[in-house]
């Protein structure tokens, strides 16, 4: 998806009656490895793309998706049919045009990724985590994976902005056993818009070392004390209240 063709849409729902219109638009394409006993586990490479279409005829809102060029005069009719649809919402508008802003989420190494280069790394995991420690008998799930995304907003008031993307991530499940035969697991995850900022040896070694801390824990009886939650534990909870405080939810009351 280009702008051209992105501005091209816009001016076809203008001329089927429309006061405003936006497209969104985005490609991506992205790589994964999981790597199980020194071998790779899987291998897994993925390519899409897509764009929506927002309308706004009379106060009414329409909307519309394609993921193919071919679907784009389908898109633009579904769009402007449900405008006229919909009911009134006085305050709809689309986004003036502004001096876009720049944000480092872009790293050219991701773009030009291989697939030896992701296996190299998803093995890595693995070894780190099992080097860890004797107690580690068993790597599940070390997988390592990237890709980029392009992504095109167009829409009447003159914005026209395309800009890339790229994100890289690595995640392992270590299992420890210890004398006794109890068993416990570990996890850890790494990710970033650049793959500089990810030490994959630190995350194989950091779920290893969570599994071999768990060994030999035990429940302790009810009590009201302070708890300090790892980030992992404290981002769930954050999790089950964040729909609360999203501004749409604060406005719904």
């Amino acid at each position: 998806m280009n702008r051209e063709l992105a501005e091209d849409v816009v001016t076809k729902a203008l001329k089927k009656g429309c006061d405003a219109a936006e497209v969104f638009a985005k490609s991506s394409k992205g790589i994964s490895v999981e790597a199980k006993d020194g071998e790779v586990e899987a291998l897994k490479a993925s390519q899409d793309r897509g764009m929506s279409l927002k309308v706004i005829k009379r106060h009414r809102l329409g909307f519309a998706f394609a993921t193919s060029p071919e679907e784009i005069d389908r898109m633009i009719e579904e769009a402007v049919k449900g405008a006229e649809y919909a009911g009134i919402d006085e305050y709809a508008d689309v986004p003036e045009k502004m001096p876009p802003a720049e944000v480092l989420i872009f790293d050219e190494k991701i773009k030009h990724l291989r697939e030896d280069d992701v296996i190299r790394d998803a093995l890595l995991l693995e070894n780190s985590a099992l080097a860890f420690d004797g107690r580690i008998k068993k790597v599940r799930k070390a997988q390592a994976g990237g890709g980029v995304g392009q992504t095109v907003i167009v829409n009447s008031k003159g914005v026209s902005i395309s800009y890339e993307s790229s994100y890289y991530s690595a995640s392992v499940t270590a299992l420890a056993r210890d004398e006794g035969g109890e068993s416990q697991m570990g996890w850890d995850y790494a990710g970033s818009r650049r793959m500089g900022d990810i030490d994959l040896s630190h995350v194989g070694s950091a779920a290893a070392a969570r599994a071999i801390e768990l060994l030999g824990s035990r429940k302790i009886s009810a009590a009201k004390v302070p708890v300090i939650l790892a980030p992992s534990v404290a981002v769930d909870f954050l999790e089950i209240l964040s729909a609360s405080l999203s501004a749409e939810a604060v406005q719904k009351g």
